[in-house]
């Protein structure tokens, strides 16, 4: 268990918490307690679920629900009705009255989130959230899309293959800037009918790259850059950067592709036996702060 990073995890847990006045009494109102108002805001949200559905997505007793759900009836603000579907069971829905408390908490709450953010860029905050959320949330093909390299892409593959080789296999701060250089020099100099860079993002948040780009052989390509984030991986995703890219060098004409890695990265050399390349040289180098076994990889296309 990596420790310190739980440790700050939990200590931006406990800052949000506070910052944002989740636990407020005065962000709530209508004498509901914090756990009513997940449940009445997870109905309007949802419409249709049961009480048993209620007590599986937000962790909380069955019975706490029921009792809970029992006060927004009598209250008139749910009702229940048999199920279209299966008679035998019974889903909530919102009344008019229930709808318009919702309004009313609703507008209070944007209110006082706004107030509570303190001057901070609410879009920011709102996109490092999401992030958050693609990270807990079990990671699948759904919604993935590759696209070709676009604003910010550079810095970001450089940043990630950084902090990435930074452990494994233990690269100083120079590996950074020699991506830098690479993707600096494919921003300049690249040929559209040649070169590409493919991005893996969902929800605008980067998942994996990989680029086809130009050797000094006419009819050769290089592969380089290939990188999937930690949470995609096992998906299947390395395989259609794959695949994108090698179709791509196939249809700009190339002959045979080419690539380096090290032989630390057993699993994208897994992949590569895969995809047909073969090891055609390893140098033992000292690259980036470090002893390395440097391989050199090629496939006919």
């Amino acid at each position: 268990m990596h420790t310190k990073d739980i440790a700050r995890i939990r200590r931006f847990n406990r800052h949000y918490i506070t910052q944002l006045g989740l636990f407020a009494r005065d962000d709530v109102g209508e004498g509901l307690s914090v756990s009513d108002l997940r449940v009445f805001f997870e109905i309007i949200d949802d419409p249709g679920l049961t009480a048993r559905q209620l007590s599986a997505d937000l962790d909380i007793d069955e019975g706490q629900i029921s009792r809970i759900l029992k006060r927004y009836i009598d209250m008139g603000w749910l009702t229940r009705k048999r199920s279209a579907d299966d008679a035998r069971r019974k889903q909530i829905e919102i009344t008019s009255e229930g709808r318009k408390l919702y309004e009313t908490l609703n507008a209070r709450a944007d209110e006082k989130t706004l107030l509570r953010l303190r001057g901070a860029d609410p879009a920011a905050v709102a996109n490092a959230m999401d992030g958050i959320l693609d990270l807990l949330r079990p990671t699948e093909q759904t919604g993935v899309a590759i696209r070709d390299i676009s604003f910010g892409d550079p810095g970001w593959v450089a940043q990630r293959h950084s902090e990435t080789y930074s452990v494994d296999p233990g690269f100083s701060p120079e590996f950074e800037l020699f991506v830098f250089d690479i993707m600096a020099n494919f921003v300049r100099t690249k040929d559209p009918a040649r070169e590409r860079g493919f991005i893996a993002h969902r929800n605008g948040h980067r998942l994996g790259s990989i680029f086809c780009m130009a050797s000094d052989v006419p009819d050769h390509a290089k592969l380089r850059l290939f990188f999937v984030e930690p949470i995609a991986r096992g998906l299947g995703l390395g395989r259609r950067l794959m695949d994108d890219c090698l179709s791509f060098a196939r249809g700009a004409g190339y002959k045979r592709m080419t690539l380096m890695t090290h032989e630390t990265q057993s699993t994208a050399r897994q992949l590569y036996v895969r995809y047909g390349f073969k090891c055609t040289s390893a140098t033992p180098v000292h690259n980036f702060g470090r002893d390395a076994l440097e391989e050199i990889w090629d496939v006919n296309l």
